[in-house]
């Protein structure tokens, strides 16, 4: 999508949503276990959040972090490891991107956000992106090419939707999802070097697709959020360290991954 293309992006309805058409009693049991789900992945985020940094210690490569972006959308970056000519891909903008910008600002790289959520499309036409350096797609990152459902939050104030309905509220809107290939041939792109991943709770699938092909992005940025648990989250670091990834990284649910192909060699250390 060029900068032109980006431009007739229209203003998204933030109430106009589909419901699954479950009978009664059916809703009633999908919201009550989807209550029961919540406690249970709350349990499980604040026990990965206690208990990863005794059985799991990020590596230390030698390189220089820096968190950027706000104290809600912010990354930790090896930042001097990006360059000018860099192709960035931000998969979940919210309402906060700080980082996207920062990516841009700082280091002039060609920056490309991804969300379909409906807010966060406005959020984009609000923030004018493309004329501060951003390019914005209404796309989904997913295993294949399709069309999924994005379920809504309980509270309607939230932007975050997910493909799975974590609050069982039948509600949800349609939206195309792509292949990280398919979105790499849509825009040109041979390479991504940085790909960050906020996703609201689909991102295993999509990791476990990176690890078993072996894909190879130079920074890779990843938000384990629930639902997960501990062993979800030490297999998906496990899976990435034999596609040659390295966890240097971690704060909360947001995990910084270096590949082995972005680090010195050791005749150039």
């Amino acid at each position: 999508m060029t900068r032109l293309e980006q431009s007739t992006i229209a203003r998204a309805d933030e109430t106009r949503l589909e419901r699954d058409r479950a009978p009664v009693p059916a809703a009633a049991a999908r919201r009550a276990g989807a209550v029961a789900w919540l406690l249970w992945r709350r349990g499980n985020k604040e026990l990965v959040r206690r208990t990863l940094r005794f059985v799991k210690r990020p590596v230390r490569l030698g390189l220089r972090l820096e968190t950027l972006g706000s104290g809600y959308g912010g990354w930790t970056i090896p930042v001097d490891l990006v360059r000018p000519d860099w192709v960035c891909y931000c998969v979940g903008v919210g309402c906060d991107a700080t980082f996207d910008l920062a990516l841009r600002e700082r280091f002039g790289c060609e920056v490309h956000c991804f969300d379909p959520t409906p807010r966060a499309i406005n959020y984009m036409l609000d923030l004018d992106a493309s004329a501060k350096g951003l390019t914005f797609h209404t796309w989904g990152l997913w295993t294949s090419d399709t069309t999924m459902r994005f379920f809504a939050p309980a509270d309607k104030r939230k932007t975050s939707h997910s493909v799975l309905d974590l609050n069982g509220t039948g509600e949800y809107f349609n939206a195309e999802c792509l292949g990280l290939d398919t979105m790499k041939r849509r825009l040109g792109h041979d390479r991504v070097d940085l790909l960050k991943i906020d996703i609201e709770g689909a991102w295993r699938p999509v990791v476990e697709q990176f690890a078993a092909h072996g894909v190879t992005i130079p920074v890779l940025c990843v938000e384990f959020d629930s639902p997960t648990s501990v062993l979800k989250v030490l297999r998906a670091i496990r899976a990435l360290g034999r596609a040659g990834y390295h966890l240097a990284h971690y704060q909360k649910e947001n995990f910084l991954f270096i590949h082995d192909s972005a680090l010195p060699s050791k005749s150039e250390a």
